[in-house]
């Protein structure tokens, strides 16, 4: 019985040597960076984010990390480059319907005969399908890679 109390002393006492060297190792960060481990204790200007309770943040940045965490809890990634909001001036802005949009890519290629308006024609109107934009533009060679 003497040899289990005598090993538990060992025990206690290797735990507070590992304590006591990790205590210093924090110590020794903390003055390094100018801080003393009673004033960051003391500093409790933290709250919990409202999208995820397992975060605490600082006050100051509150406003930012719930906007990068409804981000990433939506399943967005930051690096992510999102479009600007639509203007609410419609005078600022140009709305085509697709008929105005493939009368003015007709019209450019009538003018530039080198312009590539199939490739332009399928990123910039998306809402048609392949055989109405056949029809307006007739490209043979397009009928045959679709038909």
């Amino acid at each position: 019985m003497n040899f289990n109390v005598e090993v538990r002393k060992k025990q206690l006492q290797s735990l507070d040597q590992c304590i006591t060297s990790f205590k210093d190792k924090v110590d020794s960060i903390l003055g390094y960076l100018g801080w003393s481990a009673k004033k960051v204790l003391e500093n409790d200007d933290r709250t919990l984010c409202p999208i995820n309770s397992g975060h605490t943040v600082q006050l100051e940045s509150v406003v930012p990390h719930v906007e990068r965490c409804r981000l990433t809890s939506q399943g967005y990634s930051l690096t992510e480059a999102f479009l600007s909001e639509p203007s609410a001036d419609p005078k600022s802005s140009i709305s085509l319907n697709n008929l105005e949009k493939i009368e003015a890519l007709n019209k450019i290629r009538s003018v530039n005969p080198r312009f590539v308006a199939d490739l332009i024609i399928f990123y910039s109107i998306r809402t048609l399908n392949l055989k109405e934009i056949i029809s307006f533009f007739r490209y043979p060679f397009l009928k045959r890679l679709v038909l």
